[in-house]
């Protein structure tokens, strides 16, 4: 996947390029997650719920640090949890969150 053009997965439709946390659902139905980004001063960089439809996916922009370690915590209402650690090492980077039965992270850069 490239960020230079959008960011397109599969059955999630057309997202802005390079945003900086997007949480994704691949699951049949609608659900609300709680996604949280913290610095590893304990900083919070993003605390919001979200209402994400099946297939869909949520961003957020301008939350990462030019540069330093984050924790990426994904919370899903009666669902699945899940949190992992990240280096932030420029500013053409995007973490990632999919929601599949369990959640999966990822940097794309």
């Amino acid at each position: 996947m490239s960020t230079a053009g959008a960011v397109l997965l599969a059955g999630c439709g057309l997202l802005s390029s390079s945003p900086d946390v997007v949480v994704f659902n691949k699951q049949d139905s609608a659900l609300t997650a709680e996604v949280e980004l913290t610095a590893s001063d304990g900083e919070s960089l993003l605390s919001e719920e979200a209402t994400i439809e099946a297939g869909d996916g949520s961003q957020w922009d301008d939350v990462l640090p030019s540069d330093g370690s984050v924790t990426l915590s994904v919370s899903v209402a009666d669902g699945p949890s899940g949190e992992s650690d990240f280096d932030v090492t420029g500013e053409d980077i995007s973490l990632q969150a999919r929601i599949d039965g369990d959640i999966e992270f990822d940097l794309v850069e």
